[in-house]
């Protein structure tokens, strides 16, 4: 009889469904219970006692890849990266958008007589009127998307430090529409 203290193991997908529809939470090939006394042992501190991998397999290991570190994306090929197209903008236009406290409108000539209206969510670090003329580096392919009601047609490129956003651009100047590679 299996002990009603130790929930039974799930064969669904880390973030699929069980049999009773619900969201499931146990890791691949893995069991609730050992994710869950790992989970307990990582969070006060000390190294968990639960060996990785180890499921509900007869306690064979299982293999279980890890989580992505904080704030890591997964891998992209050099192929999916050459897809995006990265060009030089000037800022022609700025102005707070209608619609939401935290985004800017911008006009941004991408070179060959092309605007381009990118909505993005740097207010908080930037006023629109300092953001006229100065040079960005604009994603120029991205497909379009609607930001509160106001079409985006591209992204602009900002790194965080700390509490601080900062608009990437080229250190001299440079032409807009130039391909940043």
């Amino acid at each position: 009889m299996p002990d009603p203290a130790v929930p039974a193991p799930s064969s669904a997908p880390l973030g699929g469904s069980s049999s009773e529809g619900k969201p499931s939470s146990a890791p691949l090939g893995g069991s609730a219970s050992s994710s869950a006394k790992a989970a307990e042992d990582k969070s006060e501190g000390k190294p968990s006692s639960v060996p990785a991998g180890a499921g509900a397999q007869g306690g064979k290991p299982v293999p279980v890849s890890a989580p992505p570190a904080v704030g890591a994306a997964a891998p992209v090929t050099i192929d999916d990266f050459k897809k995006l197209v990265f060009k030089v903008g000037k800022v022609v236009e700025c102005a707070d958008h209608t619609n939401a406290n935290k985004l800017l409108v911008l006009k941004v000539d991408i070179g060959g007589g092309e605007i381009r209206q990118v909505v993005s969510g740097i207010k908080q670090w930037y006023q629109a009127a300092q953001l006229v003329g100065k040079s960005v580096v604009v994603v120029s392919n991205l497909a379009p998307a609607n930001l509160r009601g106001v079409e985006s047609q591209g992204m602009v490129l900002a790194a965080s430090s700390g509490a601080d956003v900062i608009l990437v651009a080229p250190e001299k100047d440079a032409l807009p529409g130039s391909i940043v590679k």
